[in-house]
């Protein structure tokens, strides 16, 4: 076969694989999640929350350091620095590792989103196919791009934005010759999201209002607003992840950040877990979802509450995940920026 029609052939396949593990993961954190916390008194408080997170923490860390002998952490800067530095050859273990402690790690209300481990296994299927077909160091690299792409347009099927993040953030040294193997790779990633009807638990825009240009001050100040809290949460989450890293041990801190975030989430119990049921619930303007599990039930026809809680949670969630992260969490903050 010609190495050309090969790439494309492979690409697909690993866009399949990225896709089949990102629902995989997906799927599995809600399962825990609705396992825990399926018998929850809807309109009041539940003690629970103070112990699920620092359960998790606890477990995550034991599982890094005792069976998959791993690092936690951003998962981002892995695959970069498989890239840059070990000529884009990334351990297998990334894969069901990153898969099974970030289950653990927000299936139990870590407050971090699941896209950046699902890149990172994503990417580590396209190395290890990359390794498989003997492949050079571009080609692998190619790979690298091409699972990630899968793993994203699977979440949240948008295969143009899978390409985008791929050549954006993992390959830009690449050509354009590199965009129809990642199209290919991110297309099929969204087909396999697609054939099982994952909509669920997906992050997906319904219905939406034409645009008017009337409506332009407006998300000019949305974009804006976005841009200072960017700069807020990249502060916040080097500020915290400073504070944790002061203690040694890996179980201290993972009982102090649970106990700290377990505490939050009893708050303000959207902030439990990803957030994606939380940002579905402003998209479907359901304000009674957002107070759901909270001792503020009672304030859901209050329309100022509503917006002074809204406002508080904005500045309380990235507090929330740069704690888990710190505290040896495994997850991502791209989930967490969305929120």
């Amino acid at each position: 076969i010609p190495e050309k029609n090969f790439i494309l052939i492979i690409a697909g396949l690993t866009g399949i694989l990225s896709g089949a593990f990102a629902l995989a993961l997906k799927s599995s954190v809600h399962l825990i999640k609705d396992l825990l916390t399926k018998n929850f008194e809807l309109t009041f408080g539940n003690k629970q929350f103070l112990a699920y997170p620092m359960i998790g923490l606890i477990l995550t860390v034991f599982f890094a350091r005792y069976v998959f002998k791993m690092k936690t952490g951003h998962s981002i800067v892995k695959i970069l620095f498989s890239i840059s530095k070990k000529s884009s050859l990334i351990k297998k273990v990334n894969s069901y590792g990153s898969m099974f402690l970030t289950t653990l790690t927000v299936g139990f209300g870590g407050s971090v989103g699941v896209e950046a481990p699902v890149v990172l296994i994503g990417s580590t299927i396209g190395s290890n196919l990359g390794q498989f077909t003997h492949f050079s160091y571009k080609n692998r690299t190619l790979l690298i791009g091409c699972g990630a792409a899968g793993a994203i347009s699977a979440i949240f099927h948008a295969p143009i934005g899978g390409v985008i993040f791929a050549l954006e953030v993992l390959l830009a040294q690449m050509s354009m010759t590199a965009f129809i193997p990642l199209l290919i790779a991110s297309v099929t990633g969204s087909l396999v999201s697609k054939f099982f009807n994952m909509d669920s638990i997906m992050l997906s825009v319904g219905n939406l209002d034409d645009f008017t240009t009337s409506d332009f001050p407006f998300f000019l100040a949305v974009s804006v607003l976005s841009a200072l809290a960017s700069t807020y949460f990249t502060r916040t989450s080097y500020f915290v992840e400073g504070v944790m890293s002061k203690f040694k041990s890996p179980f201290i801190k993972a009982i102090i950040g649970g106990v700290l975030l377990g505490a939050i989430i009893m708050i303000f119990p959207p902030i439990f877990g990803d957030g994606f049921d939380f940002i579905r619930s402003l998209l479907d303007g359901n304000r009674s979802s957002m107070l759901v599990n909270s001792f503020f039930f009672g304030y859901v026809d209050q329309v100022w509450f509503i917006i002074i809680f809204l406002a508080l949670m904005l500045l309380i969630k990235a507090f929330a995940a740069s704690l888990t992260i710190g505290s040896g969490g495994s997850g991502g903050f791209f989930g967490p920026s969305l929120f």
